[in-house]
């Protein structure tokens, strides 16, 4: 609706949405004085969400006069950035009000005293630059998420916080001069709590409650140094655990592993040590392991049996993966980027396509600097993205899946692989096409090598599906850089050696797969590699 009309017939309008961003090549129409002067006239308003493009210089204070009237029946407000200085209107009365989302630079506190909210769900401040303090939360009874984020100004939470038995979820981020966080007292229906960039936060807060609910837990870039033991006796069912940067990790992990039997996503990248000093085979329950930009990380710790995936990227002094996987019965996901070569990459892919014969529909991706693997691969890697396979009789009962190589670029993010049945490929599969190791673009160290395997199993149930193809084409894209080469054999049927999992139970370990099937049609399929986390909530 064009704001025009609104002024027209405000007696009808219920919800207002103008957003200024969404043609950044087009002049703002309404200025900050405007919008305000529009939004008051609007009687019956419940809906409210502003998203202007500020055209002043961001250092100079320019702000107008608020709103002169909101509607009582307002449930949903959200305006960025905010232009004055004063929140709510005289005489407003935001009793219904469930969303309140705010952006701006002028507000030192969102309002003053205890103000009664009772049906507000969500309080989001972002990026208020001279707010000094939290509005006090006594008055907020059904408050179920906080987000503070940006507010470098803000140097108190109210402590009434901590004692608030509705919220969910609370993110506090890049607030640089906020010196502590409130006592927990009460925070019974917590299941988020995050603390990041806010490096003047020296001690984690105090726990004074049981937090049984609270499942994730993220400590990033503060000044802690000391998890306290309350941690393991108050929030006993923590599922992700994201610990970055703290200067005594190793301490602080080894006094609280032993209460964390429930954990299934641990984050320790950006910390500085050479080695974990702490076993993590008692967490019997862990699915993803992050251990990236630990740069002088010279070796991987013992992995429990139950995790799924590895990422330990840019790891400048890991050279060898070890035994560390040994027990590891389901590990599929596999990244070892950006830091030194691995020199013993073939026996983990050997162990990895192992485990993976012991599930019907299981997938496997591997991702290691250099270019060994790929140099080792048998039939030899095709240049360029595209490579043609010839399938033999009765391929589908006699092997097990594809197994594909290829080599990429050392900022690589994702891969989309494409199988294509019967496609000719005018000659790009001939000997002369093969890869020339000894050139040198393969062997600067910003190169690195991907194996995946995809099994029958997951293909089965496709429309693609179709044993009686005699020929493939595979094309394989790296989003953020090319694929310098490529190569694809079929995997024969292997017993299960000893392992005796069924795919049922390796899906109710909780394991969200990143290698999914984005398209689906009897000449084509497309598999994409998804680097998405776990989500608990």
């Amino acid at each position: 609706m064009r704001f025009e009309d609104a002024t027209k017939e405000n007696k009808k309008i219920e919800a207002v949405k103008y957003d200024d961003f969404e043609d950044i090549y087009t002049k703002s129409n309404y200025d900050a004085s405007q919008l305000c002067k529009i939004v008051s006239n609007i009687k019956k308003l419940r809906y409210l969400e502003v998203h202007i493009r500020d055209p002043t210089n961001v250092d100079v204070d320019v702000e107008v006069e608020g709103p002169a009237f909101l509607s009582n029946e307002l449930r949903y407000f959200s305006w960025r950035p905010y232009p004055a200085r004063s929140l709510f209107p005289d005489g407003f009365q935001p009793l219904k009000l469930v969303v309140l989302k705010l952006n701006g630079r002028f507000l030192k506190e969102v309002w003053k005293g205890c103000k009664h909210l009772p049906h507000l769900k969500v309080l989001q401040l972002r990026h208020m630059w001279k707010l000094l303090r939290t509005p006090n939360f006594d008055g907020l009874p059904c408050l179920q998420q906080l987000t503070l984020n940006g507010c470098f100004k803000l140097k108190e939470i109210h402590p009434s916080l901590g004692n608030h038995a509705s919220l969910q979820y609370v993110s506090v981020s890049r607030c640089k001069r906020l010196r502590m966080f409130p006592t927990i007292t009460h925070m019974k229906n917590l299941k988020n709590l995050s603390i990041e960039e806010c490096p003047n936060i020296l001690e984690f807060p105090k726990i004074h409650a049981n937090m049984e609910r609270l499942v994730e837990l993220a400590i990033i870039l503060t000044g802690i140094e000391v998890l306290p033991s309350s941690i393991g006796e108050h929030c006993t069912n923590l599922i992700s655990l994201k610990l970055r940067r703290l200067t005594r990790i190793i301490e602080i992990m080894s006094r609280i592993t032993e209460t964390l039997s429930n954990l299934q996503e641990l984050d320790l990248s950006w910390n500085d040590f050479s080695r974990l000093g702490f076993s993590l085979s008692q967490l019997t329950q862990l699915k993803v392991l992050d251990m990236s930009c630990c740069g002088k990380l010279l070796e991987l710790p013992e992995l429990p049996s139950s995790l799924t995936t590895l990422t330990a990227d840019d790891c400048n002094s890991l050279t060898t993966f070890g035994d560390c996987h040994k027990n590891c019965r389901w590990l599929c996901d596999v990244s070892l980027v950006g830091g030194s070569n691995i020199n013993d990459g073939d026996r983990l892919l050997e162990s990895m396509l192992e485990a993976c014969m012991a599930i019907e529909n299981h997938y496997m991706l591997l991702q290691l600097q250099g270019i060994q693997m790929a140099k080792g691969f048998t039939p030899q890697l095709v240049r360029g993205n595209r490579c043609r396979l010839q399938l033999p009789e009765n391929w589908c009962n006699e092997f097990s899946g594809f197994l594909m190589c290829g080599v990429m670029s050392h900022f690589f993010i994702t891969i989309d692989v494409r199988l294509s049945k019967n496609e000719e490929m005018n000659g790009m599969d001939s000997q002369h096409d093969v890869c020339n190791w000894e050139d040198t673009r393969y062997t600067v160290m910003e190169y690195g090598s991907w194996m995946a395997y995809v099994s029958f199993g997951m293909l089965r149930q496709t429309a693609w599906w179709d044993q009686t193809c005699k020929a493939l084409t595979f094309e394989a894209r790296e989003i953020g850089g090319p694929c310098g080469g490529l190569g694809v054999r079929l995997i024969e049927k292997k017993r299960k050696s000893g392992l005796t999992e069924t795919s049922t139970i390796y899906s109710s370990a909780g394991h969200t797969p990143y290698l999914k099937i984005e398209h689906d049609s009897p000449s084509t399929i497309k598999i994409q590699r998804h680097k998405n986390r776990m989500n608990f909530l």
